[in-house]
C-alpha cells in the first residue's frame, strides 16, 4: 500500500481530494495535514510515499514544511500546487527539490494522474468521474 500525505490549510480542500483520491486511487492510503506542522509531525510517525502540499499556509508554509520534510523523509517525492504565481515559486523551489508543481485551481483527475505518474502506478479510467476543479479562489469556478 502507498502512503500519500496531502497539506493544505484548507480543509474544504482536503476534504475534497481526500474523498476523490480515495475513490480513484486503490491501494494508496490518503493522509491529509491541515498546517505544515502536522505535516511534519504525521512524516515523523508514518512512512509515506508522496506529499503533495500548498505553499500558502500560516505557521509553517509550504517551503519550510518541504525543507523539514526532506529531514525527516529525504527519500520522499514532493509534489507542490499552488495558486501564488508559478515562475516565482519555482525559482524559491529549485533547491528543495520537489518533482512537480500543480497550479490552483486544477481538476482532480489532473492530481491523480500525477501522483500515479510518481508512484508508477497504471492510469484508471474512471478519473473522468471526479469533481470538478479544486482551489478556485471564488466560488463558483
Amino acid at each position: 500500500m502507498k502512503n500519500i500525505l496531502i497539506v493544505d490549510d484548507n480543509k474544504d480542500i482536503l476534504a475534497v481530494l481526500a474523498a476523490d483520491l480515495n475513490r480513484c486511487l486503490k491501494g494508496c492510503m490518503i493522509m491529509t495535514a491541515q498546517s505544515g506542522r502536522e505535516g511534519a509531525d504525521i512524516l515523523s510517525r508514518v512512512p509515506v510515499d508522496l506529499v503533495v502540499t500548498d505553499l500558502d499556509m500560516p505557521t509553517m508554509n509550504g517551503y519550510q514544511f518541504i525543507k523539514e520534510a526532506r529531514i525527516r523523509r529525504p527519500e520522499v517525492s514532493v509534489c507542490v500546487m499552488t495558486g501564488l504565481d508559478c515562475r516565482e515559486a519555482a525559482e524559491q523551489l529549485l533547491p528543495l527539490g520537489p518533482s512537480r508543481m500543480i497550479e490552483k485551481p486544477f481538476h482532480v483527475e489532473r492530481l491523480a494522474t500525477v501522483i500515479r505518474e510518481e508512484l508508477g502506478m497504471p492510469e484508471n479510467p474512471s478519473d473522468q468521474d471526479m469533481a470538478g476543479p479544486v482551489g478556485c479562489k471564488d466560488a463558483p469556478c
